[in-house]
Formats: structure tokens, C-alpha cells, sequence
């Protein structure tokens, strides 16, 4: 637990009348908050996901804070994307697969772990306890909102949040595969293929390919009344 006194405490602000977690101010977003104390049970922890993703950073600083050795596989690319980078300058060990459907690349990335007895991480950075440590972070921050947004993925963050404010109206943004959510939860989809920008991004620092999208339908939907929470994860 001493990793995570370094951690810069959360900072909320008002944009447009919502609300928002400005995880875009921490280094590696918001799973670095928790994922540190998560990693107990092994040396070496595999993620196998989209190079769009924020997963691959927060593994790779938890890892980093705690000893730990990261290894993100993803698929092959021309260039490592700008995330990507970011997770090898704190020391993840990047596999790229060719051919690189999801499927494949989880495949490589469990035949590792079978070879070498590290762990493997399902996507959305499901560390054991990832979803209750999210829950418990949510339940310490100073608000009572009346409606929530998040952008989904795995959905581990939105089941998080319906647990934390059970009395919110609970809205996620999927921006690529169908995420497991609470059925009281309302699915947006995001129009834009997963792997481009955000069309109508908002007015601070967010994930081009996944936070950000969720910001034209809090415009449209969410009250500007300061009773609407944004969880924007990084940027």
C-alpha cells in the first residue's frame, strides 16, 4: 500500500454543468489508483488487448510502482500507437502479433503465460478485486450524483459505478466490443469506428478512442445542473 501515498489525490471539475473526474491529470489514468495493491500474487502480469486502449499504461505504472514485470500483447502496427509508447517508456515489455485479430493475440498472450507461469489479465485490467477496488475509489469521492457516465469496454468500470451510486441513472458509451453490464444500466453506441478519434471530444484532455466519445451524448443527454458525473479514465 505505501505505492499508492504517491498518488495525486482525485480532482473534480465543472465543465458545461457536468461534473468530472479529471483522471486526465494522473499518469496512467484512473487503474493506477487502485491496481498497485491488486498485484500481490504474482511477478509478472500479461494484458492482451487493442493498442487503443488505457489498460496497457496503467499495468505498465503499477508494475512499475510495485516491482513488477508488465507485458502487453497487441496486434502489429506500422508504428506503436502514442499509448503504446507510453507504456514502454515505463518499462512494459510490448509484444506485437501479426495477423492480429483479438482472438490470436489473447491466444499468444495465454500461451506465454502457460510457458512462463505469469498471470494473465481478462480485458478491461480485470486484476482480482479490480472491480470492488473501483467501487471502493468511487464511494471516497465528494459526490451524490443523479446521473453517471462512463465510456465501456469490458464494462468493469460501469458495474462499478452502479454499485457505488445505486441510486443514479447509470449511462455507458460502448466504443467497441459489447461490454457486460447491469441491466439497469443504459447502452449508448459510439458512431465512430473503435479505432478512431472521438468526433465531438470535450472541452479537456480525454482518450481520443474512448473517453472522449462519450462526450457528445452527455451534451446532448446529461443535465447541466451539476447532478451529472463524468468518469473521464485518461487521456
Amino acid at each position: 500500500m505505501a505505492a499508492l501515498a504517491a498518488i495525486a489525490p482525485p480532482v473534480l471539475a465543472t465543465h458545461e454543468g457536468v461534473v468530472v473526474l479529471r483522471d486526465d491529470m494522473l499518469e496512467g489514468g484512473s487503474k493506477v489508483r487502485v491496481a498497485p495493491g491488486l498485484l500481490g500474487s504474482s511477478d509478472e502480469w500479461v494484458f492482451a488487448g487493442p493498442a487503443q486502449g488505457y489498460a496497457q499504461v496503467a499495468l505498465a505504472i503499477a508494475c512499475e510502482m510495485t516491482g513488477k514485470r508488465a507485458v502487453f500483447f497487441t496486434a502489429a502496427r506500422k508504428e506503436p500507437h502514442e499509448l503504446t509508447r507510453r507504456a514502454m517508456a515505463h518499462g512494459c515489455k510490448v509484444v506485437f502479433v501479426p495477423h492480429g485479430r483479438m482472438s490470436n493475440v489473447q491466444a499468444k498472450a495465454r500461451e506465454y503465460c502457460y510457458l512462463t507461469g505469469a498471470r494473465f489479465i481478462e480485458l478491461g485490467l480485470l486484476l482480482p478485486g479490480m472491480e470492488d477496488a473501483l467501487w471502493a475509489f468511487a464511494r471516497t469521492l465528494p459526490v451524490d450524483p443523479r446521473q453517471v457516465w462512463v465510456t465501456a469496454g469490458s464494462g468493469t468500470l460501469a458495474r462499478a459505478c452502479a454499485k457505488a451510486w445505486p441510486r443514479a441513472q447509470v449511462h455507458a458509451v460502448r466504443v467497441g466490443m459489447r461490454p457486460s453490464l447491469p441491466d439497469d444500466v443504459i447502452e449508448h453506441q459510439a458512431p465512430e469506428a473503435f479505432d478512431e478519434p472521438a468526433e465531438f471530444p470535450p472541452p479537456f484532455p480525454s482518450a481520443r478512442s474512448y473517453d472522449a466519445k462519450a462526450w457528445r451524448f452527455i451534451s446532448a443527454l446529461a443535465p447541466q445542473d451539476g447532478s451529472a458525473f463524468f468518469w473521464n479514465v485518461g487521456a
